[in-house]
């Protein structure tokens, strides 16, 4: 009896090696038929699953090890002809674009670089020095067709006025929000040996909590306060700056969505205290 079940487990051992062999065939087959990107597929993962396999199995799967092994090579090809062509697409494709801009008109291609463009710095990213940076830039680039030696940058300055039609703050103004933040949480810190991040810088608007937040790295990087998250429960805790340990970057997504979803969470938890 006992003989006998360790036959049919052995049986069933056999049986789904060779499933896993017709799967692997099979997967192979369907991406040379359908000509997608043979570089979806792991090839060398593929041969060690048959490498073990085979070593379980030996003689009772070396068919379809054979036939699998074959498969594989047809894939190898198919990659090298895929790289080939990828190539081709490549050295090419300048050329073709090249053509392209030549038929057409300055507003043509000015729209076609409106449609495509994807600006990686917005405004609320930048910092009063940051424009008068690139104001200076300008002005130099204004002045380089004149003559090539002895520009001279222009001293800019920006009214309060004109600062915030722009939506930005003064360096002045800034530094004082910083002061003020500060002060809010050594406050804090010295009632309680934490603080919740989320109880901290979540405010009564999105605008005002990212400010709050945009603060509150500022006086990270400047070690007045230090981050504890616990791995476990993702949690984040304000505390005082401690021992000189591991500095490291924490990034923390943050949109109107999430806001709107903490600011629920966080009247949840008030009602529920």
């Amino acid at each position: 009896m006992g003989l006998s079940i360790r036959r049919e487990l052995k049986l069933r051992e056999w049986r789904e090696a060779v499933r896993e062999f017709e799967r692997i065939i099979s997967l192979i087959e369907d991406i040379l038929k359908k000509r997608v990107d043979p570089f979806t597929v792991d090839i060398s993962e593929l041969l060690e699953k048959m490498r073990l396999l085979l070593e379980k199995y030996g003689d009772e799967v070396l068919l379809m090890d054979m036939e699998a092994l074959s498969r594989i090579v047809d894939l190898i090809k198919e990659q090298e002809e895929w790289v080939q062509n990828e190539s081709l697409v490549l050295g090419m494709g300048p050329l073709f674009a090249l053509a392209r801009l030549r038929q057409m008109s300055l507003e043509e291609i000015a729209e076609k670089f409106c449609e495509v463009w994807n600006p990686i710095a917005y405004r609320d990213q930048m910092m009063v020095s940051t424009v008068l940076r690139a104001l200076d830039y300008l002005d130099a680039v204004r002045r380089l067709p004149k003559t090539l030696t002895g520009v001279e940058s222009v001293d800019f300055r920006l009214s309060e006025e004109t600062l915030s039609n722009l939506g930005l703050l003064s360096e002045e103004a800034f530094r004082e929000k910083l002061s003020e933040f500060s002060r809010k949480v050594e406050r804090l810190l010295g009632e309680e040996s934490s603080i919740d991040y989320w109880d901290l810088v979540l405010d009564d608007t999105f605008e005002k909590s990212l400010e709050n937040m945009i603060l509150l790295s500022y006086l990270c990087s400047r070690g007045e306060v230090s981050l504890k998250v616990n791995p476990l429960t993702d949690e984040i805790k304000v505390v005082k700056p401690g021992s000189r340990g591991d500095r490291f970057s924490l990034a923390l997504p943050f949109n109107y969505n999430i806001w709107v979803r903490r600011i629920a969470e966080k009247k949840k938890n008030r009602r529920e205290g």
